[in-house]
């Protein structure tokens, strides 16, 4: 029924010009960096100068500065991105949980509508085995490897790695001559923490070069023991040594795509699952709480053919995304996709987005199934951006409010007039009572002894 229901879809053209009616079909890049703040990139105010390519890069797209996040973890979060719905209608909650197949992928979409679909993931949590590999013609989630001596950090796999599998599988496909959509998920942010030295060093400007290993276990260990004050800024070094390299393997990527003719009329989109919390608001990690130091991420559109940068400050939501390249594809979203397509008021001038007629609130979740497996404390149940209001509801009805607009770090409880405040209880109020109403309880997978120790690698499990 699935299946039907997708090849169903009616292809509907973006008219633009002459030109686009005869043009081929854009190619899709979908780039997710797993655990990437927001603030580490030029673009969005960072000051280390981390971010170089991504920050030309966002010269000639589209700059969302008030992106959110479904979720504070990469699960829901991807899930999330890929069917456009949220976390309580996907069903992924927990880490054994699978994305069901009755849920649509905006790459099964794509699929019926001829792309070739491939994906290649620096995170074994978005293993097949757990649903995401859904429409995708090829699809490789790859786990850290083992420590080799003298090494003592499990070594994840790197831009490199993630960019040579690319590069092949789009040399292999070139002959089909079909349009491509291709979604890269790397992880240099997230520990285990394995930069190189020449970079970290850099960046350490001449204080004592920390053990690595030392670091990830601090930031493993984090929720149940807090790092000191110097551990914590040998954990944002290293951390931002990470983003730099990052950054380095996406100039990488884009040269190898440029070289192969695959940019010219592509739409790419680049953002990140969550980011990181380094005692913000009193914890260091993520998956805990719905400040904005992890739900806020980046997000970089870039159209086909787009040359000129515009900043975007509306409200938009990763849900978004999967909307937004099939309509620039021209392609109808799914009905049961959640997010709306954004897109310029004119054609595909560089005026400003196109925008409803009140922009719609961000919604984002993190939902422990059952109290007792959550083996840290969670505060935050959803929250609910609109505009500059942010109200944030804890499991037992607490809540949080936050002007964003004076207080952007949430450092101050706000006391918003009456009738701001009513509208934000009624608006997540009636997403609760619907999320309620149309949730899913989502399929698990058992995790096997390997899969928990990859899951102890990643710093998930202890």
């Amino acid at each position: 029924m699935r299946r039907l229901l997708a090849l169903c879809i009616v292809a509907v053209g973006e008219l633009v010009g002459c030109s686009r009616a005869t043009a081929p079909p854009p190619n899709v890049l979908l780039v997710v960096i797993d655990t990437l703040r927001a603030d580490r990139l030029g673009t969005y105010g960072g000051t280390r100068g981390l971010t170089p390519f991504l920050d030309s890069l966002a010269g000639g797209a589209y700059v969302f500065h008030q992106a959110y996040a479904q979720s504070s973890w990469t699960n829901p979060s991807v899930a999330s991105v890929l069917t456009s719905r949220f976390p309580s209608q996907h069903g992924v909650v927990k880490f054994d949980s699978r994305l069901a197949d009755s849920e649509i992928s905006v790459a099964e979409v794509l699929k019926d509508h001829g792309y070739a679909c491939g994906a290649f993931l620096a995170n074994g949590l978005l293993a097949s085995r757990f649903g995401f590999a859904q429409g995708f013609d090829e699809f490789r989630a790859l786990w850290p490897a083992p420590p080799q001596p003298p090494q003592t950090v499990e070594q994840k796999y790197r831009a490199d790695a993630i960019n040579a599998l690319a590069f092949a599988w789009l040399d292999q496909v070139a002959d089909a001559r079909k349009p491509v959509f291709l979604y890269l998920h790397y992880i240099e942010p997230h520990p285990p923490y394995t930069p190189p030295e020449a970079i970290l060093d850099r960046l350490l400007h001449g204080r004592p070069r920390p053990d690595l290993g030392d670091v990830s276990k601090a930031m493993f260990f984090a929720q149940v023991a807090p790092p000191d004050a110097q551990m914590l800024q040998q954990i944002e070094d290293v951390y931002d040594a990470e983003v730099t390299s990052l950054d380095g393997g996406l100039r990488e990527l884009f040269a190898g795509l440029e070289r192969r003719g695959f940019l010219g009329n592509t739409f790419v989109a680049i953002t990140a699952d969550h980011g990181e919390e380094f005692n913000d608001h009193g914890l260091v990690g993520h998956g805990t709480t719905l400040y904005n130091e992890l739900i806020r991420v980046p997000l970089i559109v870039r159209l086909p053919r787009q040359t000129r940068r515009v900043d975007v400050d509306d409200v938009v939501s990763l849900v978004d995304i999967a909307p937004t390249m099939l309509s620039t594809v021209g392609v109808a979203a799914p009905p049961a996709f959640e997010g709306r397509a954004l897109r310029p008021a004119s054609g595909w001038s560089w005026s400003r987005l196109w925008r409803h007629e009140e922009t719609p609130p961000a919604f984002s979740e993190l939902i422990i199934p059952e109290r007792s497996e959550a083996k840290n404390v969670r505060p935050h149940e959803r929250a609910i951006v609109l505009g500059s209001q942010k109200l944030i509801v804890g499991p037992g009805g607490e809540t949080e409010l936050y002007d964003l607009a004076s207080d952007p770090g949430e450092h101050r409880a706000a006391a918003p007039p009456a009738a701001t405040r009513a509208t934000l209880d009624r608006a997540l109020a009636q997403f609760g009572t619907r999320m309620a109403h149309e949730g899913s309880a989502g399929a698990s997978v058992p995790l096997d002894e390997e899969a928990r120790a990859r899951l102890k690698a990643l710093g998930y499990v202890r």
